[in-house]
């Protein structure tokens, strides 16, 4: 009895952590909303922005052809690619990383087929991206398998696809094209995403689709004073005879209406106007001036920019002026690499790691980056630079061929960490308190400035004192008689 007893206590137990087995496993195991294979391009997309009764989506139509929204795209176009793309590897033994030159992935994307370049590869990407959240590249392989060329594909015609009941986030992907449907492996996409759409996460979400009242209030605009130019500032008018008994006839109203239209619109405009009877002429709606055309395109150039993180000033649009100056053009440029661009790029870079470098390259050790040393509106001013490098030489913190190396000038032979003293406030006369155009780099450093005839003053005492200064017994490497001034 007792070894049943026993028994069922051990299957008792046995039963408990089988259930809590099969329920941890049912808790581990990821499910995804969606049905596979169903809607359009975008399932489950909202008819209607928020708060709207009017659909501005289909409203917009292209968002990329709306004026502000090019000029934004095409200036990330332009200067996505000005950092080159480069692949760094783990050093044994090394914390720092080491470029490696001609690595088979930068190579790949430098040239990535036979019918144009990288730049054009990248530019593509990275405009796609940013309006619409995502951007597609397929890798086409030779007989070997290997990926041999990268061909980018428009967005409108790739979507992920997946298995019913939500088990699969993306089995693979459809290629459409002339009206065929092209099924792709998975393996065979790199899929470029911007987070994920909350309404179908399988997708990026796009940067445009909040914005979009403000890309149709920038086209109604644009409409607006087109069409106000092309009738050269006429407005539309009410044209009604001055006796009100009298009542045009369909055939005589068509006849007065082309009669004015010819008289005071386009090139016509202005010439005069003869009319045999008497009219009333009222003008309908508002002036340029009542509408403020000029300020009412600010708020939507201003969304969008902010939409795609780039500074108003710097794409040249009317927002960005009244706050535009020579100064604060360069910062802005400055904020416009690092708010849209660079995380743009280290995206770019996690994305092409886990989908494209284990088929050219070693995951494990190699990562994929971008050289700025090049790209103008990163590089630090030269005149504060110049200010940087002098207070780290006098402060023994850089040597002079360090601080020449930073600044482009190679130099030539070692020239030690030095301090200069600066002689206080109350031991210069005035003349030390000015730099002299003729007496060199050492003026004013050691009193009175040097010229061709004054002789120059001895160094102070406690600064010959040699071995007592802390500063030279940390720097056994001075030349002997204590620290001297710069000399060239």
């Amino acid at each position: 009895m007792e070894r049943q007893g026993g028994m069922g206590k051990q299957g008792w137990l046995g039963r408990v952590r089988a259930a809590f087995k099969k329920t941890a496993g049912r808790a581990a195991r990821m499910m995804w909303t969606g049905r596979g294979n169903q809607g359009g391009l975008y399932p489950w997309q909202w008819p209607l922005l928020p708060g709207a009764r009017f659909d501005y989506e289909r409203e917009a139509g292209d968002p990329t052809a709306n004026g502000a929204v090019a000029i934004c795209l095409g200036w990330i176009g332009d200067n996505f690619t000005e950092p080159e793309m480069i692949v760094e590897r783990e050093a044994p033994g090394q914390e720092l990383r080491e470029v490696v030159r001609a690595h088979p992935l930068a190579s790949l994307v430098a040239n990535p087929n036979p019918f144009y370049d990288g730049d054009a590869l990248m530019a593509a990407t990275a405009m796609s991206y940013s309006a619409f959240g995502n951007a597609y590249w397929f890798k086409a392989r030779n007989a070997a398998g290997r990926v041999a060329e990268l061909w980018y594909v428009p967005h409108w015609q790739v979507r992920p696809v997946w298995r019913d009941g939500g088990s699969e986030f993306i089995g693979g992907y459809e290629y459409r094209v002339d009206g065929r449907v092209i099924p792709w492996s998975r393996e065979d996409v790199v899929h470029f995403r911007f987070g994920f759409d909350h309404r179908n996460p399988r997708l990026g979400q796009s940067r445009l689709w909040p914005v979009l009242r403000e890309v149709v209030t920038d086209n109604e605009a644009s409409t607006l004073m087109a069409a106000l130019l092309r009738n050269m500032g006429i407005l539309g008018v009410l044209i009604t005879p001055s006796d009100g008994s009298v009542v045009l006839k369909d055939k005589d109203a068509d006849a007065l209406r082309q009669q004015y239209r010819g008289r005071f619109t386009r090139e016509a405009a202005g010439e005069p106007f003869v009319c045999a009877a008497p009219l009333k002429v009222e003008r309908l709606g508002l002036t340029p001036e009542e509408l403020a055309l000029d300020k009412i395109r600010n708020i939507p150039e201003a969304r969008i920019c902010a939409a795609l993180r780039i500074p108003p000033m710097v794409v040249n649009l009317t927002v960005g002026e009244p706050t535009r100056t020579f100064s604060n053009y360069g910062q802005a440029r400055r904020a416009a690499y690092e708010d849209c661009l660079g995380p743009m790029q280290r995206r770019f870079a996690r994305t092409l790691e886990r989908q494209l470098l284990p088929e050219v390259g070693d995951p494990r050790r190699e990562r994929i980056g971008w050289d700025y040393s090049r790209v103008s509106a990163l590089q630090d001013d030269r005149t504060e630079l110049f200010r940087q490098n002098a207070i780290a030489v006098h402060g023994g913190w850089m040597t002079v061929n360090e601080a020449r190396a930073r600044v482009g000038d190679g130099g030539s032979g070692h020239l030690p960490r030095v301090r200069v003293r600066l002689p206080a406030e109350d031991e210069r006369g005035p003349q030390d308190r000015r730099l002299h155009p003729g007496h060199g780099r050492d003026a004013g450093r050691h009193g009175p400035p040097v010229g061709p005839h004054r002789p120059a003053a001895p160094l102070p005492a406690r600064q010959a004192a040699g071995p007592a200064d802390p500063y030279r017994q940390r720097h056994r490497s001075e030349p002997p008689g204590g620290e001297q001034p710069l000399r060239h």
